[in-house]
């Protein structure tokens, strides 16, 4: 093709606007899939780390009583799980993180005194849950502020990852505790999951 055909090719191709359009759109498509495929945006660590607890729900959609009453059972655990280990102060150390969060650096006693305390608050709660009975119906505003100031209280066992992504040696997202979008029931992000379907396993607790 001249140089002259190649001219009269572009003009008459810019002239067709939805041309145009799909031509951006495709390459957008190229430019992403070339950013993902080099790890740039998102690499394989981000699609299997966990996130949250297996019952957190995706965007837009809220938990019930009894789904947020489990995920607060799961953040206990995985303090608990550590703390019961033969070496508590190791197991704590090399705890995977969750999102952005570790445990707190905290003494052992402190932890175990505020993992007992916070047993006996949602054992209390799940008890007031069953005893209401029919689950269908709103929440009174006392238990709903209950529930909530547990699920704030519970993250006094952790704390914010001080180190950048780069000195961990993994890329840690840091858009906050978990991805915007819906996470899999082991709390892994399920964005881009195909990428790593190998690499799913069964629901496990920090430790």
């Amino acid at each position: 093709m001249t140089t002259s055909g190649l001219q009269n090719f572009v003009k008459r191709f810019l002239k067709h606007r939805m041309a145009v359009l799909a031509f951006l759109v495709i390459l957008l498509y190229a430019v992403l899939a070339t950013l993902l495929l080099a790890g740039m945006i998102v690499s394989r660590d981000d699609v299997t780390r966990r996130y949250g607890p297996m019952h957190v729900p995706g965007f837009g959609r809220t938990a019930s009583a009894e789904k947020r009453l489990l995920n607060i059972e799961w953040w206990i655990r995985g303090v608990e799980i550590c703390l019961k280990k033969s070496d508590p102060t190791k197991a704590l150390e090399s705890f995977e993180p969750v999102g952005s969060y570790i445990p707190a650096d905290r003494p052992i006693t402190e932890l175990q005194a505020d993992v007992d305390r916070l047993y006996m608050r949602l054992d209390q709660l799940d008890q007031s849950l069953e005893q209401r009975g029919d689950t269908t119906e709103s929440l009174p505003e006392s238990m709903s502020a209950d529930i909530a100031s547990l699920e704030a209280d519970v993250l006094t066992l952790y704390q914010p990852l001080t180190e950048t992504p780069s000195r961990r040696g993994s890329p840690l997202r840091s858009a906050g505790d978990r991805p915007s979008g819906a996470i899999d029931f082991t709390g892994h992000s399920i964005r881009f999951r195909l990428q790593c379907w190998s690499a799913w396993s069964r629901p496990r607790l920090p430790c």
